[in-house]
């Protein structure tokens, strides 16, 4: 492996050394091998690259959150949520990106992507959130930034290594509204695609096929969830768990 030390190579050129160290290791492994896990993580945090700049590859999950400057309110109203799921979507189809799961909060936002295209999913926030805060600042008339600095970001594990990884950065995702409001009748967030098979933007399939839409209500609604091998045959029985709240609001 390259010597990586910060005295005698360039950060930008221990990344490209590392790129191709890797890749003339272990290729064709990307999705499936832990070293490829272990190797994003460690650019995500910034191990071989500059603050500035962050690495987002073909075929990765990731968790994304923000919120506004000073945690202001950025959804004020619900025309303002239906303009940023709008733009979610026309941004994702643009860029051949996925919606995996979302939740929008008065100040705040989760959501939970998958790049799909060679487009950096950095290039499609950017679009996303430039593009909404000129959209909130023209309508209530104010200036200067909205979202407080640049998105979050962190690596959700590939399904096919840890398959309930990404379950349980949905499970967060669509719990965030507690304790405030009931999560499960909350509207602004894709709980219902989950559990209701209702029609929106996001491809639920990644975590319906570790677990069937009741089994995965359970899951979000149990405090202390169980993670079992095969949980789409046996996993209602072992949580021992009766659904609540089955019924969402209209």
């Amino acid at each position: 492996m390259p010597n990586l030390g910060r005295k005698l190579i360039p950060r930008s050129v221990a990344c490209s050394e590392v790129d191709a160290w890797f890749w003339d290791k272990f290729p064709a492994r990307r999705e499936s091998c832990s070293l490829f896990v272990w190797y994003n993580r460690v650019l995500q945090i910034g191990g071989c690259m500059t603050n500035a700049r962050r690495r987002f590859i073909d075929g990765n999950y990731f968790h994304i959150f923000g919120r506004g400057n000073h945690k202001d309110v950025v959804f004020r109203e619900n025309p303002d949520r239906v303009q940023f799921l709008s733009k979610l979507e026309e941004y994702c189809e643009r860029d051949e990106q996925s919606v995996i799961a979302f939740c929008l909060m008065d100040n705040h936002y989760h959501l939970a992507l998958r790049q799909d295209g060679v487009t950096a999913l950095s290039r499609t926030l950017s679009s996303l959130l430039a593009g909404y805060a000129q959209y909130y600042n023209r309508k209530y008339g104010t200036v200067g930034s909205l979202f407080q600095g640049r998105f979050q970001s962190k690596l959700v594990d590939h399904p096919l290594h840890n398959p309930w990884h990404l379950a349980r950065v949905t499970r967060y995702i669509h719990r965030n509204p507690l304790p405030f409001v009931d999560f499960t009748r909350y509207r602004w967030s894709s709980y219902r695609e989950y559990v209701r098979g209702e029609a929106g933007i996001c491809d639920t399939s990644p975590v319906l096929e570790l677990l069937d839409p009741q089994s995965y209500a359970i899951y979000c609604q149990d405090d202390a969830p169980s993670e079992r091998v095969q949980p789409k045959k046996n996993y209602r029985v072992i949580a021992g768990r009766r659904l609540k709240n089955v019924g969402l609001e209209e």
